[in-house]
C-alpha cells in the first residue's frame, strides 16, 4: 500500500463517518514516516488493508464503513485495497505510554500513528511470521534500532509468557 492509498481511505471513512478521531494501526501505521516501504518491490507494497480505530464507532458506523470501503465492497475492487475497522479495544494490545508517543499525521487534525517502535512492540508480540519480517526489514534499513526497541520492551509490562517469547523474537533481529 502506498502513503497515497492510505490518505485515500482515510478521506474516505472521515467522509462516510462522522468521527472525531483515527488511529492509523498495522503496518500501514509505518507508511507516514517511511512512505517507500509502500513503493514497488517494497516489504508493504502488497498490503491491501489499513487498519484503522474509528472514534467514535458504534456497530452501525462500523459496518457502513465495512460496506462502503471494507473488504470486497465496491470501492475494494476498484481500488485494490480497503480498511479494516478496529474497536477501541485494539488499544489494549498497544505498550504502556503509547498514547503520550502518538503522532500526527501531516494534513489532518485528529489522524495518528503510534510511535514506530510501539507498533514494533505489537508486531513482535504477535509472532507472525508477515509481522516478524516487517520488524526485520525496518531494523535491516536502519529505520528502527536494536538497542531503542530493547529498551522501549524494557518498560513495557508484559505477562511472563510474553517477556520469553518477544524478548527471544528481539535477539533473532540481525541488522546489516
Amino acid at each position: 500500500m502506498r502513503l497515497s492509498s492510505l490518505r485515500h481511505l482515510i478521506d474516505s471513512a472521515q467522509a462516510i463517518s462522522s468521527c472525531q478521531r483515527i488511529i492509523i494501526l498495522g503496518s500501514s501505521a509505518f507508511l507516514p514516516l517511511f512512505p517507500e516501504l509502500g513503493e514497488q518491490h517494497q516489504i508493504l507494497e502488497t498490503s491491501l488493508d489499513a487498519d484503522l480505530v474509528i472514534d467514535p464507532c458504534d456497530e452501525l458506523t462500523a459496518q457502513i464503513l465495512q460496506e462502503a470501503i471494507g473488504e470486497g465492497s465496491l470501492f475494494s475492487s476498484q481500488n485494490g485495497y480497503y480498511i479494516d475497522v478496529l474497536r477501541v479495544s485494539i488499544q489494549e494490545t498497544l505498550p504502556e505510554g503509547w498514547q503520550n508517543r502518538l503522532q500526527k499525521l501531516s494534513g489532518y487534525a485528529e489522524v495518528y500513528f503510534p510511535d514506530p517502535y510501539d507498533l514494533c512492540l505489537v508486531k513482535l508480540r504477535t509472532g507472525r511470521d508477515k509481522d516478524l519480517q516487517v520488524v526485520q526489514h525496518l531494523v535491516t534499513l536502519k529505520k528502527i534500532e536494536k538497542k531503542i526497541l530493547r529498551e522501549r520492551f524494557d518498560q513495557t509490562p508484559y505477562l511472563e509468557k510474553e517477556v520469553l517469547a518477544i524478548a527471544e523474537r528481539i535477539e533473532k533481529l540481525h541488522s546489516l
